[in-house]
């Protein structure tokens, strides 16, 4: 078994007893495995490498060492000759198990999480919700990092750059854009720990595959307006320091805050404070209200919730309002460790599919289950016409969901989540359909046959396949009334 306390066990099944620890990670064990021959127990960990060791003996034989990112999952071919192992830092590996040494690196361009390996095809799943195949040339020793190869003949693959595979199963998602400043001076904070809260939170979610984290760190102001027109994130998440116009006082106690006190001139111009990014000289460098008004104005149309996870951040909370339908503040200081509780709870309760309102609360649930000060809980603050409680980030994707309910009615704003057809509940039943009933829909939904797969595929694949077509010209909604209308019978 692997454990986060950095150790794997080994235990006699028969009566639970634990035979040996195996100890030489320096991070959390993310998967371990015995070989196929019942000799060697193979590990991965958040060290970001992998280790080999001898079950009989509990001795480390070997790591594994090349991945710069956590190393989430691994697999051991069939004949137990190889490991392919993938990471966070958006590559698989393939190692050889007798020697260690690393014989292909394939680079994706999101994390990958999952992978499966037989003697000849390699299957990998990434944090885009996308799945790849690549295939192994049988000569598999002798060739080098080229040697993961798709689409192309085996006898050719090694003399080529290597070749992205086209996505299956791809589904859109929401990008949380996380920024991240501490510059120098101002109280040391564990942003990386918030992000990695952040990180696992959604991983555990039932909806993770709605959502990718991508991370800023150190960031300075004009990485705000390059990431908004980039990425086009979802929600925007900064994690650093806020400012309030008075005198440093003393703090109530020797915990790390997300403030910073100004009293020169120049900030006094602008009375609601501001963000602290970092300067070109790693100092704090104050971003104004308006400042991030205008910025959000010119290149958030994308945003639909902020979080300001910084002291004294209401005032831009309510500014930002102009732009963006949510956005959580902070009314005084906030204590570090109650701002990183927060995250817990409010992404745990996005990727479960809670409503903007639900996961607030939940949030500050989270402070209080941490028994931690609940005198300065963030604060959320909705636009005139928005209603928070039925905003559901991993209901929809990019273009909202759709506002049709099951029986093909348009229903108002107020309409209750639950009574809403989104793209799970359109794929859903677009698989349950009878075969003249799905046929009948694709024929009237006007799907090219070229985005299907075979007559011959299962209708659930098929059913995949019209979704992304369809997702793709924004016409789920016009699947929604197909669908109404061929269940009914009807023209």
């Amino acid at each position: 078994s692997a454990s986060s306390d950095q150790t794997l066990k080994v235990w006699e099944l028969a009566t639970g007893r634990a035979l040996a620890t195996l100890e030489g990670h320096t991070g959390y064990v993310t998967a371990c495995t015995i070989t196929p021959d019942g000799r060697h127990v193979v590990s991965a960990s958040w060290d970001q490498t992998l280790k080999v060791w001898a079950l009989a003996t509990g001795s480390a034989l070997g790591t594994f060492k090349g991945h710069t990112g956590v190393v989430v999952a691994y697999a051991v071919t069939l004949d137990g000759r190889h490991l392919v192992s993938a990471s966070w830092d958006q590559t698989l590996k393939v190692w050889d198990l007798e020697t260690h040494a690393c014989l292909a690196t394939h680079r994706g361009d999101v994390a990958y999480l999952t992978v499966a390996a037989t003697t000849a095809v390699i299957v990998a799943g990434d944090s885009g919700g996308g799945v790849w195949f690549l295939d192994v040339p049988p000569s598999f020793r002798s060739v080098g990092p080229s040697s993961v190869r798709q689409g192309v003949p085996r006898e050719s693959a090694s003399h080529l750059e290597q070749v992205p595979i086209p996505r299956r199963l791809r589904m859109n998602k929401h990008t949380i854009l996380f920024l991240a400043a501490n510059p120098l001076g101002t109280d040391r904070l564990a942003l990386d720990r918030e992000a990695r809260a952040i990180q696992v939170e959604l991983e555990r979610s039932g909806h993770r595959d709605r959502f990718e984290l991508v991370t800023r760190w150190a960031a300075e102001p004009l990485d705000l307006l390059r990431e908004l027109r980039r990425l086009k994130p979802t929600v925007v998440h900064f994690s650093g320091h806020g400012g309030q116009i008075a005198q440093a006082g003393a703090r109530p106690d020797g915990s790390s805050y997300r403030d910073v006190v100004v009293d020169d001139d120049r900030d006094r111009e602008d009375e609601q404070g501001g963000l602290f990014f970092q300067g070109s000289d790693g100092r704090p460098q104050r971003v104004s209200t308006k400042a991030l008004q205008e910025t959000f104005g010119a290149a958030g149309a994308s945003v639909q919730v902020v979080v300001l996870n910084a002291c004294y951040s209401s005032a831009q909370a309510q500014a930002l309002l102009a732009h963006v339908d949510c956005v959580v503040g902070m009314r005084s200081a906030i204590r570090d460790d109650v701002a990183r509780s927060f995250a817990i709870g409010f992404y745990g309760g996005l990727g479960e599919r809670e409503s903007i309102a639900a996961a607030h609360r939940q949030g500050c649930a989270a402070i209080s289950l941490e028994g931690l000060p609940a005198t300065a809980r963030p604060q959320l603050a909705v636009r005139h016409g928005i209603d928070a409680e039925q905003l559901v980030l991993a209901m929809s994707v990019n273009a909202g969901p759709v506002r049709v309910d099951l029986e093909g009615r348009r229903h108002p704003s107020q309409q209750t989540r639950e009574t809403l057809m989104t793209r799970d509940d359109l794929l859903t039943r677009l698989s349950q359909l009878l075969p003249s009933q799905f046929e009948e829909v694709l024929f009237r939904a006007r799907i090219p046959t070229a985005h299907l797969s075979g007559a011959s595929a299962p209708q659930a694949i098929r059913a995949i396949d019209a979704i992304r077509y369809l997702e793709q010209q924004n016409q789920l909604e016009q699947l929604a009334w197909i669908l109404k209308a061929v269940s009914a019978g009807t023209s």
